[in-house]
């Protein structure tokens, strides 16, 4: 319960070992959570440990915080997140994180799935010195806004598509209970992995104008 920390070397008996992995592989690839239907609120991961399994820290909802040592070589922390040591790659969201997640500027790349089980999370912002991305109303953009990457599963369930956005990203609104959609702009493509089940009962409205049909062919197909 609690904070933990995890430990840079174990010991057994006259034997020490260094940590250097969290998490084993499951044929999938991903790991089963290690901290699964624990009570733990935050984690800290020493310098020893350059391997975490993707997946690791799923199963965990009180799990609010990351932390790494500034001496890991191999991943960073920000805003109580996992990083890669560069800051340019998202590899983990807390599921119990809420309210905002801040986005480095040098962050480059953001799985949108990582906000998926993320309950109590509201609003993604990134800087304006990002040159990967972009935010609005805590939905997280492509930079020049043209793209929809990731809406906040806390975030709400009638969502306004800004008028710019031409595309939704695949896993834009997964684990978002969506019941509408106000589409202001010409959206020419969405991604069929965008939604998940909870969606197809969703209302979408869209602009009247030229080319209806083939934008409603486009969200009905999705």
């Amino acid at each position: 319960d609690g904070s933990v920390s995890i430990p840079s070397e174990v010991r057994s008996g006259n034997d020490s070992f260094a940590v250097t992995r969290i998490g084993v592989s499951n044929d999938g690839g991903r790991a089963e959570g290690v901290l699964a239907d624990s009570s733990i609120t935050s984690l800290s991961i020493p310098a020893s440990v350059f391997d975490i399994v993707d997946g690791a820290f799923s199963d965990c909802a009180s799990l609010s915080r990351i932390a790494v040592s500034k001496d890991n070589e191999s991943f960073a922390s920000f805003d109580g997140m996992l990083f890669s040591k560069d800051l340019s790659s998202l590899l983990s969201v807390p599921e119990g994180k809420g309210g905002v997640a801040q986005i480095p500027d040098l962050t480059t790349a953001v799985p949108a799935r990582l906000f998926s089980q993320c309950a109590e999370l509201s609003c993604v912002e990134v800087g304006e010195g990002s040159t990967a991305f972009a935010s609005r109303n805590g939905v997280l953009y492509s930079k020049d806004m043209t793209t929809l990457l990731a809406h906040p599963v806390g975030a709400g369930s009638a969502i306004v598509v800004p008028e710019e956005v031409e595309s939704i990203a695949s896993g834009a609104f997964t684990g978002c209970t969506v019941t509408s959609l106000a589409v202001l702009g010409n959206v020419i493509s969405v991604d069929s992995g965008a939604f998940d089940e909870s969606a197809k009962s969703a209302v979408v409205a869209l602009p009247a104008g030229a080319d209806y049909d083939e934008r409603q062919a486009v969200w009905e197909a999705a």
